[in-house]
This record gives structure tokens, C-alpha cells and sequence, in this order.
């Protein structure tokens, strides 16, 4: 009987572990990278959320190589903490809430930012 395999294709465990562990380092460079405009540079980009998304999805789906939803949802909550630290980093807690909370066109960018870089994420974290 011939027995054909691939000896180095990941397990679906592994594969996801390697999608935690490269996710999580796509997020804290991302952290690291709105530090730095923000304390060295002195401004604060909110469109930069989108790239953020597409960035933390896209080395989940490169590494992981996952199909399942659960690389999407790891994708989406690496995403929404990202920008929550990144918010914090920016603004005090009474500040931030006092901006996410307000009315006008500032307010509707900021959230619209947040919602294309989330679903940007939930897109690319997985092979379809």
C-alpha cells in the first residue's frame, strides 16, 4: 500500500497557533507604529486603522494559511484591541470617550475608519 502525505504541512492547531503568534506581532507593531507618529511625530491618523486591518489580516491568512472562521474572528479582535490601545495611547479615557460618543462628520470618520479597517481584517485573515 502506497501511503502519500506532505510530513511538513501543519496541523490545523499549528496552523493557528502560528496565526496567534504572527497576528499578535502584526498588532504590536502596529501599536508601536501609532506610538511613535504620536509621541515622535505629534499626530494622530485615524485613516491609518484601515491599514492596520488589512495588515493584522493579511499576516494571520500568510501564516496561518487558515480556511476556518475562527482566523477571522482572531483577525477582528486583534484589530478592535489594536485600535483601542492605539485610542488610549492618544487620548485620556474620559477624552476618548467624550470623542467616540460626539456628533458630525469627525465623529462618523472616525467610526467609518474603524469599520473598514475591522471588516478589512475579518476579509484577509483567511483563504477563501
Amino acid at each position: 500500500m502506497l501511503k502519500v502525505y506532505n510530513k511538513t504541512a501543519l496541523t490545523r492547531h499549528e496552523r493557528f497557533t502560528k496565526a496567534l503568534l504572527f497576528g499578535g506581532a502584526a498588532a504590536l507593531a502596529a501599536i508601536a507604529i501609532d506610538a511613535i507618529l504620536l509621541k515622535v511625530f505629534n499626530v494622530f491618523f485615524p485613516v491609518i486603522y484601515i491599514g492596520f486591518g488589512y495588515g493584522i489580516g493579511y499576516a494571520i491568512q500568510y501564516f496561518g494559511h487558515g480556511v476556518q472562521i475562527r482566523f477571522s474572528i482572531l483577525a477582528a479582535v486583534l484589530t478592535a484591541v489594536t485600535m483601542l490601545t492605539c485610542d488610549l495611547i492618544a487620548y485620556p479615557p474620559n477624552v476618548l470617550l467624550s470623542e467616540l460618543t460626539a456628533y458630525g462628520i469627525d465623529s462618523l470618520l472616525m467610526w467609518g475608519y474603524r469599520a473598514v479597517g475591522l471588516y478589512l481584517a475579518w476579509r484577509y485573515a483567511r483563504i477563501i
